[in-house]
C-alpha cells in the first residue's frame, strides 16, 4: 500500500494541516485522483466524511493514487499546492479551465474553479491549480517554484514544482559552513585558516514539467541560482508581449501572466578579513582569519592601466 495512505484515524483536528482526512461514505470506489465532497464533520471524532461530487459548492479535494473502497479512510492535501487530478478527457491543455461536476469522480470543462497545470496523461490524470487559492476568494496563490533560466533584471523561466523536502543530518553533513573555520575549539590556529568551501544548495521539490514567467526585485543585480528553488505568488500580473513601437499602435492582446517571486536561493561568496602578526619573530604571519559570507557575484578583473615597465 502506498504510504499516502498511511491515513488511520485519529482525534487530532484536520482542518488545520496540510493534509485532510475524510472517510469514503459514498457506497462506491473512489479512483486514484479522483475529486470527493467533504458534506459531513463529526466533532467527537474530528472526522469527516466524503461523498461523490454533486451540484453544491463543496467543498472539492482529490483522492490520492490508490483506489479507496466503501468505508475506507483516505486523505487529501490541501488546496496551498496544485495537485494530480483525474480528467474526463486527455485533450485538455495548460490554461484549461476545469472543476468538479454532479454525479463524476472527475474535473470536466462542465465545471469551474481550477486551471490545468500540467496536461493530463494517457489515464487522463492531470495537475490542476484552485483558483484563487486555498484561502478563499481575493487571497493570491503561493506556489513552489524551480529556478530555471535567468533572462536579466530580475525576470526569470520558472518550473512550477511540488515539495519534497528533506530534513538534513547534521551529525554527519556540516549544515553551518563557519564550523569549517573555527571546528570545536574557541583557540584558531593555522589548520583552521584555509579557505572555506560553501555547502551545495539541496534543492527541496520537484518539477511539474509546467514553466511561466517570474520576476524578483531583489535579484535584479544578484540573479537566482539556476537550478535552485523560489517561492512565487499569482497576483494577476501581466507584462505586453508586443514591442515598444506595436504597444503604441495596438489596443490590446500580447499580455504574458507574470508570477511575483516571494524569495529564493542566490549565489554566495566567500571574503576574508585577516589579522596578520609578526609575534616577535620579524616576519608577518598569519594569526586570525573571519570568513564574511554573502550573496554577490564576482566580476571579471577589469584592466586599467597595465604596467610597460621592467
Amino acid at each position: 500500500m502506498s504510504s499516502y495512505l498511511n491515513t488511520l484515524h485519529t482525534r487530532n483536528p484536520q482542518d488545520i494541516a496540510d493534509k485532510i482526512q475524510w472517510l469514503n461514505s459514498s457506497g462506491e470506489e473512489v479512483p486514484p485522483f479522483g475529486v470527493v465532497r467533504l458534506f459531513s464533520h463529526d466533532t467527537e471524532t474530528e472526522q469527516y466524511q466524503a461523498d461523490k461530487p454533486n451540484d453544491s459548492a463543496g467543498p472539492y479535494f482529490v483522492n490520492g493514487p490508490v483506489a479507496i473502497g466503501s468505508n475506507g479512510y483516505s486523505a487529501s492535501g490541501m488546496w496551498n499546492l496544485p495537485r494530480r487530478c483525474l480528467l474526463d478527457s486527455a485533450s485538455y491543455a495548460v490554461g484549461d479551465t476545469v472543476g468538479p461536476v454532479d454525479g463524476e469522480w472527475f474535473m470536466s470543462s462542465q465545471g469551474s474553479g481550477w486551471v490545468v497545470l500540467r496536461p493530463p496523461d494517457v489515464d487522463k490524470r492531470a495537475v490542476v491549480m484552485m483558483i484563487g487559492g486555498g484561502a478563499g476568494a481575493g487571497v493570491a496563490n503561493a506556489f513552489h517554484g524551480i529556478i530555471s533560466e535567468s533572462h536579466g533584471k530580475g525576470y526569470y523561466t520558472v518550473e512550477f514544482a511540488e515539495w519534497a523536502g528533506i530534513t538534513p543530518d547534521c551529525e554527519i553533513d556540516t549544515c553551518d559552513p563557519c564550523k569549517q573555520m573555527t571546528g570545536s575549539t574557541s583557540m584558531s590556529t593555522d589548520d583552521n585558516c584555509g579557505e572555506m568551501t560553501l555547502p551545495d544548495f539541496d534543492r527541496q521539490l520537484v518539477g511539474t514539467g509546467v514553466f511561466v514567467l517570474a520576476y524578483h526585485r531583489a535579484s535584479v543585480l544578484v540573479p537566482l541560482d539556476v537550478g535552485s528553488d523560489c517561492l512565487m505568488m499569482d497576483l494577476g500580473d501581466s507584462n505586453s508581449t508586443l514591442s515598444a513601437s506595436e504597444t503604441s499602435s495596438a489596443s490590446s492582446g500580447g499580455d504574458e501572466p507574470v508570477y511575483q517571486i516571494v524569495d529564493g536561493y542566490q549565489k554566495h561568496l566567500v571574503k576574508y578579513e585577516d589579522t596578520y602578526d609578526c609575534c616577535g619573530t620579524g616576519e608577518d604571519i598569519l594569526v586570525s582569519r573571519k570568513a564574511i559570507i554573502f550573496a554577490a557575484i564576482e566580476c571579471d578583473v577589469a584592466i586599467c592601466n597595465p604596467c610597460t615597465g621592467g
